[in-house]
């Protein structure tokens, strides 16, 4: 098993101007660079060839603008299990093995904004299980594997002025997500633009 990163129990973790790579395996917490149970940012930093490239859990607050997450063997950034009112602005997310930044399980009120995410090997960002209330907003998300931008059992969110090209599905919501917006947004040269099905409403 590879060495990780890991602040814990309250802790603030602040990245600036850093490079983080080669870390990180499929044990819990021990995915990459970690924030579990804490909080802090990152910035103009990048992430590659990590287990996942970045991870929360039950986190709140954090900041992640500016950075590169690519060439993970999983996914680039992943907030996960409770995290809250995250921020992911200006972000760069591409070469990933699965999906390029996903908030999944229970990732509220948070942000994804102006950030590019494509030719990763599933789908560019994805909203996932009870992750409600979030804003994805003025990002691309074009030629990857799958899908550009997908929500997954999730509800209240804002999908709104996102450019969304060269994916199988533009924008795709399923798994009974409702209540959901979206509004304004570019969605071209996709297989599909945009799919509603599995009791999505």
């Amino acid at each position: 098993s590879r060495p990780f990163v890991l602040y814990d129990e309250g802790s603030d973790l602040r990245v600036v101007g850093s490079t983080f790579s080669y870390l990180g395996s499929d044990r819990s917490s021990a995915y990459g660079v970690n924030w579990r149970r804490s909080t802090g940012a990152a910035s103009r930093s990048v992430f590659h060839h990590n287990f996942f490239g970045a991870y929360t859990y039950q986190a709140h607050g954090v900041v992640f603008r500016g950075n590169t997450f690519r060439d993970n063997a999983v996914y680039g950034l992943d907030p996960h299990t409770g995290s809250t009112r995250l921020v992911v602005e200006d972000n760069r997310a591409f070469h990933n093995r699965v999906h390029g930044i996903v908030f999944s399980e229970d990732v509220t009120d948070g942000t994804i904004r102006g950030n590019r995410s494509y030719e990763n090997g599933d789908n560019g960002i994805v909203i996932d299980e009870r992750s409600d209330r979030n804003t994805v907003s003025g990002n691309l998300a074009e030629r990857n594997g799958r899908d550009g931008i997908v929500l997954l059992g999730s509800s209240g969110n804002l999908v709104r002025g996102n450019i969304v090209r060269g994916n199988r599905v533009g924008i795709r919501v399923n798994l009974r997500s409702g209540g959901n917006r979206v509004q304004h947004n570019e969605v071209a040269g996709n297989r599909i633009g945009i799919e509603l099905y599995g009791g999505a409403y």
